[in-house]
């Protein structure tokens, strides 16, 4: 192919480079949400969680109080055992979104700076 033939071909790759850089930072900023959303949809389950067992807890709490035979007594105590089980799982929930909203947009930022030096390195291995 000619020199101008090349050029042609370069000229021709521009606008589809600038492109792509404009859909990977689309990208990233859809990922960059789609991470919030997940956060946000762990928070809400977490905090269900830990209100249903605090819930649990109050509710057979009080039973018990009124209720004095022994098994009665037992299946309350399983039951308020239960309820600060999921209090305990809400919380955990809550740490692990909290530590993966903060760990994973670290990612996400390496991800979009790995793919800016790629654009780059493609771009000069085009250019010279």
């Amino acid at each position: 192919m000619s020199v101008s033939g090349e050029q042609t071909d370069r000229a021709s790759d521009e606008p589809r480079v600038s492109m792509a850089g404009s859909r990977t930072g689309m990208a990233s900023l859809r990922t960059q949400l789609a991470l919030d959303r997940t956060t946000l949809a762990w928070i809400r389950t977490s905090l269900t969680t830990g209100t249903f067992g605090f819930g649990m807890v109050s509710f057979f709490r009080s039973l018990r109080a009124q209720v004095a035979t022994p098994e009665a007594v037992r299946v309350h105590e399983g039951a308020i055992l239960f309820g600060e089980v999921l209090v305990s799982l809400g919380i955990a929930f809550l740490a692990l979104a909290g530590l993966s909203h903060w760990t994973c947009p670290d990612s996400v930022d390496r991800f979009t700076k790995l793919r800016r030096l790629e654009q780059r390195a493609a771009a000069r291995s085009r250019w010279g």
